[in-house]
């Protein structure tokens, strides 16, 4: 039963229950700028004033997305825009380049409708090939009722010619067992893998910032009590400065009790890239031998990443303000 305050003759039934209903909007408004959306829960602000700041940048954040859904465009208006603007850029773009639109889907009346496969024969009939079709998988976001969540969207790579620019040292990532090496055949004692990671492949996890999540133990970081270095300097002779030493210790305390752990691997370069070429697949100790066997002087190197975890790497750096 609904009971309202209201005049039986300025309202129906009908109209009432109708309101009644428009609950379940005022209540995603608020799950959307409490949780995972918008967080407004104000986790790192003590102060009145700072609170209500953050809620007011929240409210506004979410009357920028109501205001974006209710203008929503049909497909075809969509698909019209995207088509010009892909036309435009294709027309800029150098015959070595490369081109990545990031879609998700269009949703009509509950049908899920994959924006990718709609936008992919315009790519091609402007010439361009497609390279990969990358998975972006995150995992926060809207809960779905009466289907699954949707928690991905697609990055798709077009050229426009077979002379592209790929280079993959830049974004390897760690192998899951870097000294593993071969134990028979013609290749016994080399590594197994690139010494230099692994390719990421083309689905990319983004993980979501939880309790144990790199970015709160920075937090959890009391920096005055890092405060142990005697400054040397002429202008600040005798001060107490924050030590790089301690500060390091303290993130790793930190984040090694959460499973984050250093990567490293090491290998020998020198100035002949053939030879480095030749190399590259080789243990260390190999490395240098065939290096100083060619007549090359061997240059000692490494890759090291402070913290790895579930494919996320962190680099602590420490600057002065």
């Amino acid at each position: 039963m609904i009971k309202t305050d209201l005049i039986s003759d300025k309202i129906t039934k009908e109209m009432i229950h109708g309101r009644y209903k428009d609950l379940a909007i005022v209540e995603g408004a608020f799950r959307n700028c409490k949780t995972e959306q918008l967080e407004m829960r104000p986790i790192h602000v003590r102060l009145e004033s700072r609170t209500r700041g953050h809620v007011l940048v929240v409210m506004l954040a979410y009357l920028i997305i109501r205001e974006l859904a209710q203008r929503k465009l049909k497909l075809n208006q969509y698909i019209e825009q995207q088509a010009a603007v892909i036309k435009e850029c294709v027309r800029a773009l150098s015959p070595n380049g490369s081109i990545c639109w990031q879609v998700g889907k269009y949703v009509d009346n509950g049908s899920i409708i994959p924006l990718d496969a709609i936008l992919y024969p315009i790519f091609v009939e402007l010439g361009l090939k497609m390279r990969n079709r990358i998975v972006w998988h995150f995992e926060h976001g809207l809960h779905c009722s009466k289907r699954f969540s949707g928690r991905y969207e697609t990055v798709n790579w077009f050229t426009k010619s077979s002379e592209y620019v790929f280079n993959l040292d830049p974004v390897r990532i760690p192998q899951k067992y870097p000294g593993k090496k071969y134990f028979k055949g013609p290749n016994a004692g080399k590594y197994y893998c690139n010494p230099l990671g692994k390719n990421p492949g083309d689905v990319w996890i983004i993980p979501n910032i939880k309790s144990n999540h790199v970015k709160k133990q920075y937090i959890l970081v009391n920096a005055e009590k890092c405060r142990t270095k005697v400054s040397k300097e002429k202008t600040m002779k005798g001060k107490i400065l924050y030590s790089p030493i301690e500060m390091n210790k303290s993130f790793d305390a930190l984040l090694k009790a959460k499973s984050w752990q250093e990567s490293r691997v090491s290998y020998w370069v020198t100035k002949s890239e053939k030879l480095i070429r030749k190399t590259l697949t080789m243990p260390p100790e190999e490395q240098k031998k065939e290096i100083e066997s060619a007549g090359e002087i061997p240059i000692f190197s490494y890759n090291q990443t402070d913290f790895v975890k579930d494919r996320v790497a962190v680099e602590v750096q420490f600057c002065s303000l």
